[in-house]
């Protein structure tokens, strides 16, 4: 039996290669692992010329993104701030939808573009090499928790699902 793989993975992937895509173009702003954007707080919206994004390519990616079936909302960040975003349907800034493990496939890339672009070291390191965790609350035991074990959902954490 061949495998069939719906609009939805098609329309995912497609967006994932156009996030990919402007993530990649203009400068690099972070110059070190140990810099740091600050995402606490509420994200503010800049133009994309002045986060060295080409804003027709923004609009032809929003165009684009508009033909996926399936696709809700599409959100550009650049250097922490928004420089474009687009919701689709019925949907809104302030919707909210239950994604499962779509989001641990995005962190992933996420985390394999921070390792390219020598904001972290690798998979190895551990969080308290990278978050300030003592400010936050949590305690230094799971500051020796590695990126890997939160990729791989091995980080001993207790949780449940329900």
């Amino acid at each position: 039996m061949k495998p069939t793989i719906s609009s939805f993975q098609v329309g995912f992937c497609l967006s994932l290669i156009i996030f990919s895509a402007l993530f990649a173009c203009g400068k690099k702003q972070i110059t070190s692992p140990t810099d740091s954007l600050y995402l606490s707080g509420e994200l503010k919206n800049a133009t994309p010329e002045s986060q060295s994004i080409n804003p027709d390519m923004l609009t032809e990616a929003f165009q684009y993104a508009g033909d996926i079936s399936g696709l809700r909302s599409f959100l550009v960040v650049r250097n922490g701030y928004i420089v474009g975003e687009k919701y689709f349907g019925s949907a809104s800034a302030d919707s909210i939808y239950f994604v499962r493990s779509v989001t641990k496939s995005v962190v992933s890339i996420l985390i394999g573009i921070a390792i390219d672009r020598g904001l972290i070291l690798d998979e190895q390191q551990e969080l308290s090499d990278i978050l300030d965790l003592a400010s936050m609350g949590i305690d230094e035991a799971k500051g020796r928790i590695k990126i890997k074990h939160l990729l791989t959902m091995t980080s001993g954490l207790e949780w449940s699902c329900w």
